[in-house]
């Protein structure tokens, strides 16, 4: 089974001392210059529960991962860490063996100390996840040069209103 990505996609979870998300990935990284950033993973057996579909811990650990990351990319803040206040999840699907699961989201409001995130995963485009966040905003200057690298990738793209 091949894990590659659709076209467009470069692997994101080679970040500097992330051995966390190097044992789950690989995941991947691709700017909808319209729609912003979208990450994404293969789905592979070890991704999988004992009924063979794929883990609700490792579609959480996805959501947990990609909403903070979300706003990364914006060039007029610099979050530092992101650590997890809360995540709300609703399961609405499944993913499978060999989909493709990509995972959207949009800033819904940023204050002085948190940041509120909302976001969809799908699984080869079908709903799987409608997730929501709350994450500690940390110390500018903490993670500059991560956020350097992922604003290299955005380019000049600016937050959606939707995703």
């Amino acid at each position: 089974m091949s894990i590659n990505p659709p076209e467009g996609f470069t692997r994101f979870d080679q970040l500097t001392g992330n051995a966390f998300m190097e044992m789950v990935g690989p995941l991947f990284l691709r700017i909808d210059p319209e729609r912003g950033p979208i990450f994404g993973f293969r789905v592979e057996p070890r991704h999988c529960n004992a009924i063979g579909i794929c883990h609700g811990g490792m579609i959480a650990t996805f959501a947990d991962i990609y909403l903070p990351t979300q706003v990364r990319f914006d060039p007029e803040f610099d979050d530092g860490y992101t650590p997890t206040i809360s995540l709300t999840l609703d399961f609405v699907g499944m993913g499978k063996v060999g989909q493709w699961v990509e995972g959207r989201g949009r800033l819904v409001r940023r204050t002085g100390r948190i940041i509120f995130v909302e976001g969809l995963v799908t699984a080869n485009g079908e709903p799987i996840l409608r997730a929501s966040g709350s994450f500690r905003r940390g110390k500018p200057g903490e993670r500059i040069d991560t956020n350097e690298m992922l604003q290299d990738l955005a380019g000049t793209w600016k937050f959606p209103e939707r995703f």
